[in-house]
C-alpha cells in the first residue's frame, strides 16, 4: 500500500486506465482488484432502465 501511496504522490494528475497499464508490474494484486471494480459504464442507459423498471413496479403494486 505505501508503494501505491508513494506512486500516486508522485503523479500529479493521473489516469486511471493509463495508472494501472504502467503500474501493474509493480502492484499485480491492487491492479487487478481496481481495475476489476473501478469500472464506470460508459453511459447511463443501463442505469436509467433499471430505475425505469423499479418505478413501473413500484406503481403496479
Amino acid at each position: 500500500m505505501a508503494t501505491f501511496l508513494n506512486l500516486i504522490r508522485d503523479n500529479e494528475m493521473i489516469n486511471f486506465q493509463t495508472f494501472w497499464e504502467s503500474n501493474y508490474r509493480n502492484l499485480p494484486r491492487l491492479s487487478q482488484l481496481a481495475r476489476r471494480y473501478n469500472v464506470v459504464p460508459a453511459t447511463s442507459v443501463y442505469l436509467e432502465q433499471t430505475f425505469s423498471v423499479a418505478g413501473a413496479v413500484k406503481n403496479i403494486r
